[in-house]
């Protein structure tokens, strides 16, 4: 707490100091209104420690729920954030995930394809009304969304068959290519909402 109320601290110093560094046919009223707004988008930006915290405890929950193949193949990033002045502060992403790996391997591991919302699942973390509005399937894709606290998981699926191994000029749905031999791509971002 003490520690976000110092970023604030910052980020108004640091606006303030450019306002001020601006030039001076620059209307007294538009400098008061610009300061207004970013002392605005900067108090109802997430708590980013309590953020940071989320991905660190669902990134340790994972060690425990997932096999090592896995977890060796899966790539964390926390995300800094970058500007505050952004133009939608609750929607951030906190972290993402990303892992590429082909169906067999996730066979041999004994998951589904959709082990992720799984293993979301087995943490808590819900699909509901207001997770739906993030879902879409594709013969190649889909998308789910979980929800914990105010907290939104959106995991990305994404298959395709080996390159070359179907023809181009023929639907996605008549490869002959079993599916435990397609690539497989996972994405999921954590987002604060």
């Amino acid at each position: 707490m003490f520690g976000h109320r110092i970023l604030r601290s910052a980020l108004l110093l640091n606006v303030l100091l450019l306002a001020a560094c601006s030039t001076v046919s620059q209307s007294v009223a538009t400098k008061k209104e610009a300061v207004k707004q970013t002392v605005a988008v900067i108090q109802s930006a997430p708590d980013l420690h309590a953020a940071q915290a989320v991905c660190d405890q669902l990134n340790g929950q994972f060690q425990t729920q997932l096999p090592a193949p896995i977890l060796n193949l899966m790539h964390w990033q926390v995300l800094v954030m970058q500007n505050p002045l952004v133009t939608q502060p609750a929607i951030i992403p906190i972290c993402q995930v990303h892992l590429a790996t082909d169906g067999l391997t996730i066979e041999k591991l004994g998951l589904t394809p959709q082990f992720m919302t799984a293993t979301l699942e087995r943490l808590d973390w819900l699909q509901n009304d207001e997770t739906n509005k993030y879902t879409a399937s594709s013969p190649t894709a889909q998308r789910l969304a979980m929800m914990h606290d105010h907290y939104t998981a959106v995991i990305d699926y994404h298959y395709a068959p080996p390159k070359n191994a179907c023809p181009s000029n023929a639907p996605i749905a008549a490869c002959k290519v079993p599916r435990n031999k397609w690539l497989y791509q996972l994405s999921m971002a954590v987002l604060s909402i």
